[in-house]
């Protein structure tokens, strides 16, 4: 009788073990899901690596750096750093809703992600990605290694 005691507490030490490993392993973690409609329809759906993508951001092509775009959001991205840090203390909020008779976007906080969803006649897309992560790959952006050309 005591040894069923025993193989119930390790059961429920190794789930819990396991469920905070997990748990670790999923929060630096992104996901984007594209659903397209119609005939041809596609789904994917990708998990994506926050950690790895400011080793990504220290490989920008020189022609994506010279970008006009990418240059005006070099130009905020201090802005964008400290509003993602003002994110981490506010609660759960709508920051846009629009609605159109094309599309329907909404960006909210939620938790400790920032959520994008889109709906539309060709598809569907939701978006979440970590906090901690997002600032890690904007200052990755001034990196020496980094080709991003002022």
């Amino acid at each position: 009788m005591q040894s069923r005691g025993f193989a119930t507490a390790t059961i429920l030490s190794l789930s819990l073990v396991a469920g905070v490993s997990l748990g670790a392993f999923f929060s630096g973690w992104g996901w984007v899901d594209v659903q397209t409609k119609g005939e041809e329809a596609v789904h994917i759906a990708l998990p994506i690596p926050m950690d790895l993508l400011p080793l990504a951001a220290a490989c920008v092509p020189e022609q994506a750096c010279r970008d006009e775009g990418f240059q005006e959001f070099l130009r905020h991205k201090e802005a964008a750093l400290r509003l993602l840090d003002c994110f981490r203390d506010c609660p759960d909020v709508c920051l846009v809703k629009v609605k159109s008779p094309e599309e329907n976007v909404e960006i909210t906080k939620e938790g400790d992600s920032l959520v994008i969803r889109v709906a539309a006649p060709d598809a569907d897309v939701f978006v979440k990605m970590p906090l901690g992560p997002l600032v890690r790959i904007l200052k990755a952006l001034d990196a020496p290694q980094t080709k991003v050309v002022a």
